[in-house]
């Protein structure tokens, strides 16, 4: 109990290094890989009742870096989707389960912010930028004033601003006619 861990050795009260693992003598004290003499400051202590440097502990125990591969992480975050048991509660686009830190909620329904895209240009949206369609389906604030705006806001005569069916809803479904007739008490006179 009052040996050195190092070298079982008798530790006395002038040469005595305190840490968790131990009491050191002073020359004992030091790291398990480089050997640098240590004090309270520069230790660390490791598995096993061994002490370190701070810089050696964290080179054998610390984190690791690894490289980032685009393509292996998605196909992680594609193979790890919870598939929602509710489908209430599930992302429309992607049927996965849509947890709070990850959700963006329009129009009763809770997207993934990586799925919240406009169903027409499929610009990203965020909850500044989201418009609900009537179609139940999510929109930008152009593609939804293009699509369920006002007919000037459509823009009626610019093909460029108008997809087919926004162009068709803007019409009149039923076609005019022009009524013809011999009779001129009927007839319009201009």
């Amino acid at each position: 109990k009052d040996g050195c861990p190092r070298c079982g050795g008798k530790v006395f009260e002038a040469e005595k290094m305190v840490s968790s693992s131990g009491v050191y003598h002073k020359k004992c004290f030091s790291c398990e890989e480089c050997r640098r003499a240590l004090d309270s400051n520069l230790m660390s202590n490791g598995p096993g009742n061994t002490i370190y440097c701070n810089n050696c502990y964290v080179r054998s125990f610390g984190p690791t870096v690894r490289q980032f591969n685009e393509e292996e992480a998605k196909r992680f975050l594609e193979s790890t989707q919870i598939i929602a048991t509710d489908p209430k509660k599930g992302c429309p686009r992607c049927k996965g389960t849509v947890y709070p830190n990850e959700e963006l909620y329009s129009a009763g329904r809770s997207y993934h912010k990586k799925c919240a895209k406009c169903a027409s240009c499929a610009r990203q949206l965020d909850f500044n930028t989201i418009f609900d369609g009537s179609d139940k389906d999510i929109y930008c604030k152009g593609c939804y004033g293009r699509k369920f705006g006002t007919a000037g806001f459509r823009g009626i005569n610019s093909s460029t601003w108008t997809d087919e069916t926004s162009s068709q809803a803007a019409r009149p479904s039923s076609e005019m006619k022009m009524i013809t007739t011999d009779d001129d008490k009927i007839a319009c006179i201009r």
